[in-house]
């Protein structure tokens, strides 16, 4: 009897599992989804999402060190206000250092593959990721069986997804922000 033994081993020892879900939470956030199997998507569901509370919670203090960091600009390296101001903000600064390792140690520091914005999953988690569900108090990712077995074995599919306010899949706004992208600023504003 598996009494109190939570979660799928699915055919791994925990050292693969560990590395699987490390690999299959990059993937998501680059791509924002990706295709596995069902019980796969399950178990990376509660991975991903504290990945995110955890870059939400940076991007919150990163925006209040972000202010305090403005404030220092144009004022003399010398002044006292400058030095009191950058403690301030090194104050302000240390839970963002603090999450930002936690996520490098969780998944890596990979690097983006023709991102122009993002050098890295960390960086896209705490710039983009995070901001985007400040409000919203978990479930933000999505999981939608495929009817389509997978070729081989014919395992039960799913595609799992990062979930939007606007309830449009990744793809779709992937496309409805690079159609923005095409539109000169001159042109929209010409259109208004």
């Amino acid at each position: 009897m598996r009494h109190r033994k939570r979660g799928r081993t699915l055919g791994r020892n925990a050292a693969h599992r560990k590395a699987m879900f490390r690999n299959m939470a990059n993937s998501l956030f680059e791509h924002e989804e990706i295709v596995t199997t069902v019980a796969k998507a399950k178990e990376l569901r509660p991975f991903a999402e504290k990945m995110i509370t955890l870059a939400r919670r940076c991007a919150l203090a990163n925006r209040d060190a972000e202010k305090i960091r403005e404030k220092t600009t144009g004022l003399a390296k010398e002044s006292t206000e400058r030095a009191e101001l950058l403690a301030e903000w090194r104050k302000a600064n240390a839970p963002v250092l603090h999450v930002r390792r936690m996520l490098i140690s969780r998944l890596g520091n990979h690097r983006l593959q023709g991102d122009d914005d993002h050098d890295t999953i960390i960086h896209k988690l705490i710039k983009t990721i995070g901001p985007r569900y400040a409000d919203r108090p978990g479930g933000y990712t999505r999981i939608l069986k495929l009817t389509k077995r997978r070729l081989g074995d014919a395992g039960h599919q799913a595609m799992i997804s990062l979930v939007t306010d606007d309830g449009a899949s990744p793809r779709k706004r992937r496309k409805k922000d690079e159609a923005e992208k095409k539109v000169p600023a001159g042109a929209a504003a010409a259109e208004e």
